[in-house]
């Protein structure tokens, strides 16, 4: 683990804001199917 990291360190940041962005993919992939059941809901009711 210690010979990956060293070839991570001259690009900490980037490592750190690929970590976050996959994290935001993460979320997104979790809400999507609540956003297109309540599209669906909505649309059946009307």
């Amino acid at each position: 683990m210690k010979a990956v990291l060293s070839y991570l360190k001259p690009y900490k940041w980037f490592a750190i804001i690929a970590l976050g962005f996959m994290l935001v993919e993460l979320a997104a992939e979790l809400v999507q199917p609540l956003i297109i059941a309540k599209i669906i809901d909505n649309g059946v009711v009307s």
